[in-house]
């Protein structure tokens, strides 16, 4: 019986990392910068805003970083009672969260896996994506129970004016890479043609069922116009 991975694992290489324009051979350079970052800022305080453009690369990978981002005014030092310190989102509100560096740097993939993610076969992403299509349905018509609105552009969105998309960098791409590589799938034996429109095409059930599983877990999508 094949086991499936349905979790996202980090594939760690000696390969570069790329955060706002900064190169990284090393995931312990990451954390070494952002310890610096840390000793230069004061506690309580917002970082440096050259800082900011590193940072808010780095935690784009955590998933709550969304959410996070849309009430956030800075990036500070926070340090708990007792505790560590460590870096805070600071809402409008004025309250701060505690946001982890390490768990970010854990979940990065090199950036020499985007030209490994563009070689995927079309027809193999085309099928993907059709299985999954159902569920990016669902999740559009989910929204639309609420005031849903463009976090771009602020324009209420209906079902003409939006389309479903993944927040960055776990894209759909990178997703079926990931999920691809983790699962050592043959692209070119998951596709099954339709036997009188060859055109037509689809994954094989056997990839079908455990990618759609892969997907729901990890996907982190939204509505944008």
């Amino acid at each position: 019986m094949v086991q499936w991975s349905q979790t996202l694992i980090p594939l760690e290489a000696d390969l570069m990392y790329l955060l706002a324009n900064e190169t990284f051979q090393t995931k312990t350079e990451i954390e070494r910068r952002c310890r610096h970052i840390l000793y230069n800022t004061q506690d309580s305080k917002p970082v440096f805003d050259r800082f900011v453009p590193l940072l808010a690369d780095l935690f784009a990978y955590l998933d709550d970083w969304p959410a996070r981002l849309a009430t956030m005014k800075h990036i500070v030092v926070h340090r708990p009672h007792q505790g560590v310190r460590c870096f805070a989102t600071l809402n409008q509100m004025g309250c701060s969260t505690s946001i982890s560096f390490k768990k970010a740097i854990n979940l990065m993939f090199p950036d020499q896996e985007k030209p490994l993610i563009a070689s995927l076969p079309m027809d193999y992403k085309l099928a993907a994506k059709a299985s999954i299509e159902s569920d990016l349905s669902e999740y559009q018509l989910k929204q639309f129970l609420k005031d849903t609105r463009c976090p771009v552009s602020g324009a209420f969105l209906t079902y003409e004016n939006s389309i479903v998309e993944y927040w960055s960098p776990w894209t759909f791409d990178h997703l079926l890479y990931r999920f691809t590589k983790q699962n050592e799938i043959d692209p070119c034996l998951a596709v099954e043609r339709f036997r009188f429109d060859s055109s037509q095409m689809q994954l094989a059930e056997c990839v079908a069922k455990p990618w759609r599983e892969f997907h729901r877990k990890h996907a982190r999508l939204t509505l944008v116009s």
